[in-house]
C-alpha cells in the first residue's frame, strides 16, 4: 500500500498539486566517503587501463584495507609460496645493512625493473646504472632472469620479493620448485612407465602457460631424457610467447647446459639476462625486526 493512499483527501489534493511523493529512506552516516562504506571502488580511468571496469578494494578505509588483506592472502595460496618466504619484499630488502648488501646490486636493480615495468621489460643499462656501474656491453632487454649464485645469498628471497610485489600489483603468477615440479609430473605416471599421461600434461600446461612463473633451484642433480623433454617444452614455450619468467640456480652457465641439454638452455640463454648474485650469506640472517631473511 502506497503511504500517500493513506493520507486525507485533501493532502492527496495538495501533493497532486507538487507531484507524486515518496518518503526518502533515512539516510545513515557514511565512515568512508571514498567507498560509500562499501569497502570496494572503482577507478574513474578510460577503456583499455588494466583497471577499467574492474572493483578494486578501497585504501581508505580498513574494510577496504581488510579486503585487500583477505585477496593478497588468497593469492598468496594461489602462487604457492612458501610460507618462509611470504614475509619477503623489497622492503625487507632495502633494510639489509648496506654491507650486506654489497654483491646483490644487480640482481636487486633487475628484479625492481621486473616488477615495475609494465611488461615486465628488464634494459641491463638501467640496471647497471641503479647498481651504480656502467654497462660496457651491447644493451639489451629481456623479459626473464637467470638468479645465479652459490646457495644462501639470496636468490629465492629475491625471487620471493617479485612474487610478492606482483600479487600487490593483482598479477597472476605461479612459484615453484623445480624439483617439486619434477616429482608431481613423476607421480601422474603409470606403473613402470616414464610416458606423460593426460594428468601430467595438464600439469606441464598449467606451468608453461603461467603468465609470469618462477622456477626455483633450476639446477638438478639428476635430469633424464623424460625430465629434460618437460623441461625444454616449458622453456620453449615460454620463449616462444614472450611469457615472464623469473630462474634461479646456483651452478655456472656451462654446468647448467650439463644437466638439462643445450637445446634447453639456448633457449634459456636467449630469453633471460644471466643475473649473479654475491656477497654475504643471507639465509637465517636476522633482521632488525626480529624476522629471518
Amino acid at each position: 500500500m502506497n503511504i500517500r493512499d493513506a493520507l486525507p483527501r485533501n493532502l492527496q489534493a495538495a501533493l497532486d498539486e507538487i507531484g507524486e511523493w515518496e518518503p526518502s529512506p533515512p539516510t545513515l552516516p557514511v565512515e568512508c566517503p571514498s567507498c560509500l562504506d562499501l569497502g570496494q571502488i572503482k577507478y574513474d580511468v578510460p577503456y583499455g587501463d588494466e583497471r577499467f571496469g574492474r572493483m578494486f578494494p578501497c585504501p581508505d578505509c580498513a574494510k577496504g584495507r581488510a579486503l585487500f588483506e583477505r585477496q593478497w592472502r588468497a593469492r598468496l595460496v594461489e602462487a604457492e609460496l612458501p610460507a618462509e618466504y611470504q614475509h619477503l619484499t623489497f622492503e625487507t630488502w632495502a633494510r639489509l645493512p648496506k654491507a650486506v648488501r654489497q654483491g646483490k646490486g644487480l640482481a636487486l636493480a633487475c628484479a625492481q625493473l621486473f616488477v615495475n615495468s609494465t611488461d615486465h621489460s628488464v634494459s641491463l643499462t638501467t640496471a647497471h646504472r641503479m647498481a651504480g656501474r656502467e654497462w660496457q656491453g651491447v644493451e639489451v632487454t629481456r623479459r626473464s632472469l637467470v638468479l645465479q649464485g652459490p646457495p644462501g645469498v639470496g636468490k629465492t628471497g629475491l625471487a620471493a620479493a617479485i612474487v610478492n610485489a606482483l600479487i600487490e600489483q593483482r598479477k597472476p603468477v605461479l612459484y615453484i620448485r623445480t624439483q617439486d615440479f619434477i616429482e608431481s609430473v613423476k607421480a601422474t605416471f603409470g606403473k613402470n612407465s616414464d610416458a606423460l599421461t593426460p594428468e601430467g600434461r595438464d600439469l606441464v600446461s598449467i606451468v608453461k602457460q603461467s603468465p609470469r612463473l618462477v622456477l626455483d633451484e633450476f639446477n638438478l642433480a639428476l635430469t633424464g631424457e623424460w625430465r629434460q623433454e618437460v623441461v625444454e617444452n616449458v622453456i620453449r614455450y615460454r620463449y616462444g610467447n614472450a611469457l615472464p619468467t623469473i630462474i634461479t640456480c646456483n651452478v655456472t652457465q656451462t654446468e647448467l647446459e650439463m644437466q638439462w641439454g643445450t637445446r634447453t638452455t639456448s633457449v634459456l640463454f636467449a630469453m633471460a639476462h644471466w643475473v649473479p648474485l654475491g656477497g654475504a650469506v643471507l639465509r637465517n640472517l636476522q633482521q632488525p625486526e626480529g624476522e629471518a631473511f
